[in-house]
């Protein structure tokens, strides 16, 4: 470590970070790497293979030659090593590739003075600057006693922000992982940086190195890891480290994926369409009916007021659900797809009901459910960007969703089915593995996150490129879809979040018979009254007075995911008193710990959540229920791409509002006053169809006030 200071030490010779350059950078960092590698590596032989070294290439010495002989099914890292073995023999080859990393690096690299330069190799992911291509050319001049020679390096940048977890992504816990704490400078030296090098020169020197030393060790962790992985190249993201992850447990199951061909990727439509593609894939022209069933999570508010009665509300999450569903998964079989009759579909329902969690589905229908329904499972859209929940519509739904929908004796209008059967490989079973390493780490915790973003990383791969997520694009200047990448599927990820979606349906309709109230439901948890609450459902559910099939297959799952350890499917997050609700991830209790606080910059109030439950309290005691202030945020790496100018704090004029955004209808008891929410929590039932939902938002959205209807 001491050796690591020193040679950090050295970045001294940037006297002025204004005035420096990349080449400089460059320059710099050659200088601490350009050693006789032969000196280093005289003594050098092999003594032990270990399973996660990465070899470059390997040399038969008995045949004077390069040995290219592969195995069925072996990889060429593979073939390498077992070369390697084989004659005892290994090349080592170094390139002429320099990674550059900092956490945060939109400030440092803005700064340097030929930024407009290079930034044309820069990509944007997030809020940082990366070099995902090509990389950055540099020449390196270099004088001997025989004159001067010109070397040429290549430079990728990286950020270790996107390769930390977040909830722990800080420099400070990042450190602090590593056992290597982060200097902690007052408020005001932060502010007066300019002021702390003048003033306390080591102070200033040390808070960088530090810095520096963090990001370091995180970045060669993270490299290690990925070396692991089977892999011979720095990762720069989390997703990417997911990505590797589950290729290499396809390796070891001997997967291809669950692509129909690896040249065309279900979930890129424009290649699919095409003739060759629908040649190729054969399902290709089915697609449309699929991607209709992917949706994300359910989020809505079913209150609207405050509760301070003391009454304790329980705040509770499905454990680790998208991991758990996504274990439960298993291979599509392409080839025995094909249309079901209506008449079909009920008789195979009738005899094995569980038949629709035996295959995947795409399932157009209309739908009608019973007034006594309090929570329908059938999402339905009344706009491009907006869900709702009705009583009756129609759309396109995966069997899970559909078998839910039967349980609580829904009427089906059957229009069209098209399924594949699921095989018996488990296409992601590399979840468990994750479950019983992150299990050994204390929650909270660095490893323990690091466990779980790779695995939720998983699901975000299935569904890039259909989930309509956009990013800024320093090629086109313009902002674009997502791509798809190797683990797209709009198949797979529909059946991972309508899972979940149809498991919430199932427990909130049985909290309703419960007579239990529900705040709201936020993709996968949901805020409620009713304490000990997998107790009371398996309880009713074995004496056969609840439905509860799709909880048990849940907690059959978790079972055996955690080896036996670990079977609850819910976990309560907070609970606690004193409830206020206004919209959809809009809640607020200070003694329960739950802050959903969506489109509000805690910032502009210090992050006190006691000033912001007064202004909160204030609003809902004021007529237009808007709140007027000035955010401050740190310009955005794509923003300095596109304008210019370094990260600087953004002034600008925000409204933040506390009206009720209608996905359900507020219900009023006979003797309710409609000022009534000042003092008690109003709840909801859903609209009978989209078009009523419409109606509500629109009137509101026209006149601004009333914020609440009799139902």
């Amino acid at each position: 470590m001491k050796n690591l200071f020193n040679v950090i030490l050295k970045l001294e010779e940037l006297n002025d970070m204004k005035s420096s350059t990349f080449a400089d950078i460059s320059n710099l960092l050659n200088a601490q790497t350009n050693v006789n590698l032969e000196i280093l590596l005289k003594d050098f032989e092999y003594k032990e293979l270990k399973t996660d070294t990465v070899f470059d290439s390997v040399f038969d010495s008995n045949a004077n030659s390069y040995s290219s002989k592969v195995e069925k099914g072996e990889t060429t890292q593979m073939r390498r090593i077992r070369k390697g073995l084989k004659f005892n023999r290994f090349s080592v080859y170094t390139n002429n590739i320099i990674y550059l990393t900092a956490h945060y690096n939109a400030a440092d690299l803005s700064m340097l003075s030929d930024f407009e330069n290079y930034k044309q190799f820069l990509n944007v992911v997030n809020k940082s600057f990366v070099v995902i291509n090509k990389p950055i050319p540099f020449k390196q001049y270099i004088t001997t006693e025989d004159g001067q020679t010109v070397k040429n390096w290549n430079m990728k940048i990286s950020d270790t922000i996107l390769l930390s977890p977040p909830g722990c992504s800080t420099l400070k816990d990042v450190g602090e992982n590593y056992n290597f704490n982060k200097l902690e400078l007052t408020r005001e030296e932060i502010t007066n940086m300019d002021s702390l090098l003048i003033d306390n020169r080591p102070k200033f020197k040390e808070y960088a190195v530090r810095d520096s030393i963090i990001t370091l060790l995180h970045y060669n962790t993270m490299i290690d890891f990925n070396f692991g992985l089977e892999s011979n190249t720095p990762p720069t993201t989390l997703s990417q480290i997911s990505g590797r992850a589950l290729e290499k447990y396809w390796r070891g199951i001997n997967y291809a994926d669950y692509q129909v061909s690896p040249m065309y990727s279900l979930a890129n439509v424009n290649k699919v369409y095409t003739f060759k593609g629908l040649l190729e894939t054969k399902i290709g022209d089915k697609l449309p009916l699929f991607i209709q069933t992917f949706r994300g999570g359910r989020n809505e508010s079913f209150s609207y007021g405050m509760d301070f009665s003391g009454k304790i509300w329980y705040d509770y999450d499905l454990t680790s659900a998208y991991t758990t569903i996504m274990y439960g998964l298993r291979n599509p079989i392409y080839s025995s797809g094909g249309f079901i009759t209506k008449d079909k579909f009920f008789e195979e329902y009738n005899k094995d009901n569980n038949w629709l969690l035996k295959s995947y589905f795409a399932i157009k229908c209309s739908f009608e459910f019973n007034n006594s329904i309090h929570y329908p499972c059938l999402p339905c859209n009344y706009d491009s960007d907006n869900v709702i929940y009705p009583l009756k519509g129609e759309g396109v739904y995966t069997g899970a969703e559909i078998f839910a929908a039967l349980n609580l004796s829904c009427t089906l209008n059957i229009k069209e089915v098209f399924s594949f059967p699921k095989g018996s490989t488990k296409i992601f079973g590399l979840m468990k593995d994750l479950h019983l390493e992150r299990g050994k780490h204390k929650k909270g915790t660095f490893n323990n996150l690091m466990c779980k973003i790779i695995g939720n990383s998983a699901y975000g791969l299935t569904a890039q490129g259909i989930n309509e997520i956009m990013r800024y694009d320093t090629v086109s200047n313009s902002t674009v879809r997502m791509k798809d990448s190797r683990f797209s599927n709009p198949i797979i990820a529909a059946n991972i979040s309508s899972f979940i979606r149809a498991l919430l349906a199932e427990i909130m309709n049985n909290i309703h018979k419960a007579n239990g109230k529900i705040i709201s439901v936020t993709t996968d948890g949901f805020i409620t009254d009713i304490p000990n609450l997998e107790n009371l459902l398996l309880d009713k559910i074995d004496k056969g007075e609840w439905k509860g099939d799709l909880l048990k297959q849940y907690r059959d799952w978790r079972s055996d995911i955690t080896n036996g350890a670990n079977p609850e499917a819910l976990e309560v997050k907070h609970s606690g008193p004193n409830m206020m609700s206004w919209t959809t991830r809009g809640q607020l209790s200070i003694e329960a710990g739950i802050a959903a606080l969506t489109g509000l910059q805690r910032n502009s109030f210090n992050r006190d959540l006691n000033n912001i439950a007064g202004a909160v309290i204030n609003l809902f005691n004021s007529d237009d229920k808007t709140l007027e202030y000035v955010s401050s945020r740190l310009r955005t790496a794509s923003d300095i791409f596109k304008k210019g100018g370094h990260v600087t704090s953004v002034l600008s004029d925000k409204a933040w509002s506390i009206i009720f955004d209608h996905k359900r209808k507020i219900v009023l008891d006979n003797e309710d006053n409609v000022t009534d929410y000042r003092t008690k929590l109003f709840f909801t039932q859903p609209h009978l169809k989209v078009d009523d939902a419409w109606g509500y938002r629109t009137f509101v959205k026209t006149v601004k006030t009333g914020d609440y209807e009799v139902g």
